[in-house]
Formats: C-alpha cells, structure tokens, sequence
C-alpha cells in the first residue's frame, strides 16, 4: 500500500508539473502570437511607406522585420511541438492513472476482503475470550467454595489435608496461567484493532482518491480545466455547450412538429379508411342499381319487341282486310264502311284479346266463300246473330251497328 501511495504522489507532482509547463507553453504561444500580430501589422505599414516614399523608408528595415518575423515563427513552431509533446505526454500519464486506478480498485477490493477476515478473526478472538473468562470462573469457583464452606466429609484426614495441598499448589499456577492467556488475548485483540484501524482509515483515503479521480474522468471538461484556467477557453467551451443546447432545443421542437404531423397523418388515415368504407358500400349500391337498370332495359327491349311484332301484326291484318274487301268487291258483295270494320274488328279484338305477356296469336278472319258450310255470326257481342250467307249479314250488321255507308 506505501508503494502505491508513492507512486499516486509521484504521478500527482509529476502531472502538476506537466501542467504548469503547458500552461507557460501556451501564455508563450499567445505572446509569441501576439508579436507576430504586431511584427505582420508593422511589416505592413513598413511596405506602405516603402511603397509610398521609396527614398525616405530605408529597405533594410522591411528585411530586418521580415527576419524577426521569421525568428517569431521558428519560435512558435517550437512551442507548438513542445505544446504536442506535453499533450501527448498528457494522454500517456492519464492512461497510468487509469491504470493505477484499476489496480487501486483491485487493491481497494483485496482491502475489502482483509477487513471482512479481521472482523472474523476479530469475532473468533472475543469468542475465545468469552470462553476462557468462562473457563477462569469455572476454576475460581471451587476454590471459594473450598475455603469460604467447611463442609463435613466423610472421609480420611489425610485425604482432605492431600486434597487441600494440591488445590493450595495448583491454584496459583491455573490462575497465573490463565492471566497470561488473557493478557495476551488482550494484546493480540488491541493489535488487530490497530491494524483494522489503519486498514480503515487507508482505505477511507483510496476511496476519497478513486472518488475524485472518478468524478473527473467522467467531466467532460475536466482534463482541460484541470490543464488550463484560462478564461478564453473557459468562455469557449461555454460557447460550445450553448450551442448544443441549440440543437438539442431545435432537434426538440423538430420532434414536436414531427409527432404533430404524424397525429395529423393519423387522422387523415381514420379519415380516408371510413371513405373507403363508404366507397365500399357506394360499389355495393352500384352493382344493385346496375343490375336493375339491366333488368328495367332487358324488359325495355321485350316490351319494344312485342309492339313491334305487334305493329307487324297490325299491318298485316290491314294487308288482309285489304284484300278481303278486294274480293269482295271483285265478287261484286257490297263492303261494308270502314268505320263499321273497325267496330267489328275491335269487337272481335275485345273477345278474343290475349292476356298480358301472352304472345298475341293472328286473329282468322272468316273465309268468305259462298259455299261455306259453317255459319256466319254478327260481329256485334250484343247480338251474335248467325247468318247462312254474306249479304244478310252484311244487311245486318249496317242495321245492328246503325252504320252508314
């Protein structure tokens, strides 16, 4: 433990002394570059003159500025690799103090250990005490019962005179032996108690030590405020926490704006999901309302098929009338008015009238031939007087119907 602790004081004083070289190296470094600062201004002003009033301004003066500038900068240079150097020699030293600190954590553990075992054997000791001052009362016991009582015995004198020398012998040589035992009980205990002390207190002083270490190595600026307290720097490292906090605050706010449109993007979804549901049942109505208005024009067409056919109908009964009343006119039969034909088709139409959705079959018209054998019947429902020949029925059909020719 001695060795470590030198070694940690040894580091200590030789990273004091590092950092003292670095911060002269670098207040050398910010004069040095100041003079340069000043040398470059006067070069400057120098060259202006020069150039201004070339026979007042001596050119060897713009030389000489321009050698000490050159001097300033070897200068800078070397303090600059000197300035390298420390920092590397910086890093190597922090990596043994890591180190070093990996070993006092270990040693810190094996102390741990140590002091665990010393409150064991501490514990054995004062148990062992316990039992020997047991044993020390066990041997005194017998003693003041022996002198303090007379007790009658039966038994020989010279028993009790051989019994009372050998206790009178042995008394003082149990209670010498068991004073020492305890005496060095005593000590053995006081010296472990100093030495658990010491243990205590040493490990007290590498916990604070580990603490602090700890506590810097975890800083993120604790290398450079423990290298330099120079306020620049300070201000500039300052200046960088300000400036992430920026962009902590702006990647926040980003975040914010991002979870707004998200929510708004959430909601535009449930939106479109219930119209794509609507649209679904839109299609749904669609196809109903397809499928019927398929239905309504396939009957559209059978109903125009029918009057169609129906027309074609019509015009060929008139095609037949027409030819009817041709031969009649031909067998020289009197034809009866147009309009009583009509009357007599519409009631022969009534009668024999199809019902709906029923093809409508072509209405025979009676054969005119003068040697039917089958009666002729009046048009009129009323009446249905039947007739052998053309002429009486077409004498009566004129009365019945109260035609005009």
């Amino acid at each position: 433990m001695q060795h470590f602790e030198e070694t940690s004081r040894a580091l200590m004083d030789e990273t004091n002394s590092l950092r003292n070289e670095l911060i002269t190296a670098r207040n050398k470094n910010k004069d040095l570059q100041k003079i340069v600062e000043q040398l470059k201004a006067a070069l400057a002003t120098a060259r202006n003159n020069a150039a201004s009033v070339p026979g007042y301004y001596p050119v060897h003066a713009s030389t000489t500025i321009q050698n000490e500038l050159d001097q300033e900068k070897a200068k800078n240079k070397a303090l600059e690799q000197r300035t390298a150097e420390l920092e590397a020699k910086w890093s190597s030293k922090q990596d043994e103090f890591l180190s070093i600190i990996g070993v006092m954590n270990r040693k810190l553990e094996s102390c741990e250990r140590a002091k665990v075992s010393l409150e064991k054997e501490v514990n054995k000791i004062s148990y062992q005490k316990r039992g020997l001052e047991k044993k020390i009362l066990s041997l005194q016991g017998p003693e003041t019962a022996l002198v303090c009582h007379s007790v009658d015995w039966n038994m020989d004198a010279n028993l009790w005179t051989q019994t009372n020398e050998f206790l009178e012998n042995s008394n003082p040589t149990l209670t010498l032996w068991a004073a020492e035992t305890v005496e060095s009980l005593t000590n053995q205990l006081k010296d472990e108690k100093k030495h658990l002390s010491r243990a205590k207190d040493l490990l007290v002083q590498h916990q604070d030590q580990l603490t602090k270490l700890i506590t810097a190595l975890n800083k993120p600026y604790s290398c450079r405020t423990i290298i330099s307290s120079d306020t620049i720097e300070a201000n500039e490292v300052g200046e960088t926490i300000e400036t992430l906090f920026q962009k902590i605050q702006s990647l926040q706010e980003g975040l914010v704006s991002k979870d707004y449109e998200i929510n708004q993007l959430k909601t535009r979804k449930a939106a479109l999901e219930i119209d794509n549901e609507k649209l679904g049942i839109l299609k749904s109505q669609v196809i109903v309302y397809r499928s019927d208005y398929l239905a309504e024009r396939k009957t559209r067409e059978t109903i125009t098929n029918d009057r169609d056919r129906l027309i074609a109908e019509i015009q060929l009964l008139k095609e037949e009338n027409k030819q009817l009343s041709m031969h009649l006119t031909a067998h020289g039969i009197t034809a009866p008015s147009l309009t009583g034909t009509r009357l007599a088709m519409r009631s022969e139409r009534k009668i024999q009238t199809p019902p709906p959705h029923v093809p409508i079959t072509t209405v025979s018209m009676p054969d005119v031939n003068p040697g039917i054998s089958e009666p002729l019947v009046c048009p009129n429902p009323d009446c249905k007087r039947k007739f052998d020949s053309l002429e009486p029925l077409q004498y009566h059909v004129h009365q019945c119907l109260q035609l005009s020719d």
